[in-house]
């Protein structure tokens, strides 16, 4: 059985981005293993820039949520990132996550090249936000977050297996496009649990 990882890096519990993580975890979650994680709702110190992960392939702050969701990525074969649009980029919580991670995700050794360290998983990007189309790509506001995250996988060795955008709206209620589009997506995840 595959494993999913779903992370929210929206702070609102009850926003647009949960809305969507919500309905793919509702899809797929009986017949996956499948974790969901609000990191709002987390204990996460933020990464202070030491770079000892760099020599030593490990984050050396006292070990909270961060190193518990490391440990959940590097065992998920799939991982589902999920931000809010904030200034053109993903989300400070994500965000902080994400760097205190930085030894899950790749070898980044002081003075030489990243090497990957997530060969063989799939990654999928959900993005919310409220400028409307198609202002939210030529203003670079979606396209902007849904870059951040991905660049943060930049050289990780993981597939890109999806990406979402629902943008244009303050409410968490979800367009009959991004459900669709979401239900795509659970069934192709289902899909490949199956084979």
């Amino acid at each position: 059985m595959k494993k999913v990882l779903i992370l929210n890096g929206s702070p609102k519990p009850e926003g647009r981005t949960a809305s969507m993580l919500q309905k793919l975890y509702s899809g797929i979650q009986y017949l996956t293993d499948c974790q969901y994680y609000n990191v709002y709702e987390l204990n996460i110190t933020s990464c202070k820039g030491c770079m000892q992960c760099q020599t030593l392939g490990k984050c050396v702050l006292p070990e909270d949520d961060a190193h518990r969701l490391g440990i959940q990525m590097a065992s998920a074969d799939i991982i589902v990132l999920g931000t809010p649009v904030y200034l053109r980029n993903m989300s400070s919580g994500l965000k902080k996550l994400l760097e205190r991670n930085i030894p899950i995700i790749m070898d980044s050794m002081a003075g030489k090249i990243p090497k990957p360290k997530m060969q063989g998983k799939k990654l999928i990007y959900m993005v919310s936000g409220n400028t409307p189309e198609p202002w939210n790509w030529i203003l670079p506001e979606t396209r902007g977050a849904l870059n951040s995250v991905k660049n943060a996988f930049h050289y990780s060795g993981a597939e890109t297996m999806a990406s979402i955008a629902s943008c244009g709206s303050q409410k968490s209620e979800l367009s009959k496009k991004t459900k669709r589009q979401i239900e795509k997506l659970s069934k192709n995840i289902l899909d490949l649990t199956r084979a």
